[in-house]
């Protein structure tokens, strides 16, 4: 009964930390989210999409920094429902680390793949976001709603499976690098901070150009659904639009995003860590 409430008591502080770091990471994470949209979806590049939202050419208004946050309730309820899983991750990874001492490989693909399911069930929520911070309300997902909302779900989960699977390797590499090269613990907060970043600019440069990008494609566009095959309709698209530079649009905004998460589920590891 002891070991039972220990970690019920364990999860219910992780859960916690991860709602109260959300908080705090919404504020810049859901500008720099929007950002990403608009530039994938229109082609701009970072100061474009910037400009573009904060002088009211998408949202067809005066200008105002407040438009930065339009769709921050459709960022919120996703983060919300990420806290379903994302803190067990966190506590479960030295498990998963101890798990398979030898097999770093196999401990990535365990871990990554739990967390890419889990994304994949959520998908309605992250549809929601892109649709709300691209500019049009709730009601472009009709007809057919669940078809729209599960749009870009497999994109999505490979996305994240890479996601997860990068960050899980690389963290033990960066954690001997910065010891070795650089005397410095990643378990700091300005290793920690660092750290993060780089893992941020691996995993985004990795999955962005395919899967997110076709995700985003396929959030904000219906009319690829119709196609038989949605991700290659997604992907032509791109190319005889924008060209192969198309598959980058809003990549630099997403970096910056994926950095301030990274630090704080890196963060959040640190606090939900047993004490020795």
């Amino acid at each position: 009964m002891t070991a039972q409430t220990s970690f019920k008591e364990q999860v219910m502080s992780t859960c916690k930390m991860g709602f109260a770091i959300m908080a705090l990471q919404t504020p810049i994470v859901h500008p720099l989210n929007r950002m990403s949209v608009i530039g994938s979806d229109r082609g701009y590049s970072f100061y474009q999409s910037l400009h573009a939202i904060f002088k009211g050419t998408i949202d067809k208004q005066q200008p105002s920094l407040l438009h930065l946050y339009r769709g921050i309730s459709g960022h919120v309820a996703k983060e919300v429902s990420r806290l379903m899983f994302k803190p067990l991750g966190a506590l479960f990874k030295p498990k998963i680390d101890e798990t398979f001492p030898l097999n770093p490989i196999k401990a990535a693909a365990v871990f990554a793949g739990i967390m890419a399911i889990m994304e994949m069930m959520i998908n309605p929520f992250d549809t929601i976001r892109v649709r709300l911070q691209k500019g049009e309300p709730l009601s472009s997902l009709y007809p057919r709603p669940i078809k729209q909302l599960y749009a870009g779900s497999m994109g999505n989960g490979v996305r994240q499976f890479g996601t997860w699977g990068i960050f899980y390797l690389s963290g033990s590499h960066l954690d001997k690098l910065f010891r070795d090269q650089l005397n410095l613990d990643t378990q700091s907060i300005e290793g920690l901070i660092m750290k993060s970043c780089v893992q941020a600019t691996l995993l985004t440069s990795v999955v962005y150009p395919l899967f997110e990008r076709l995700k985003n494609e396929l959030q904000c566009n219906p009319a690829l659904l119709q196609e038989t095959t949605p991700y290659k309709a997604a992907f032509r698209q791109i190319l005889q639009i924008k060209g192969p530079y198309g598959l980058l649009h809003g990549i630099a905004a997403k970096i910056l995003s994926n950095a301030i998460l990274t630090i704080g589920f890196n963060g959040l590891i640190e606090i939900s860590r047993p004490a020795k």
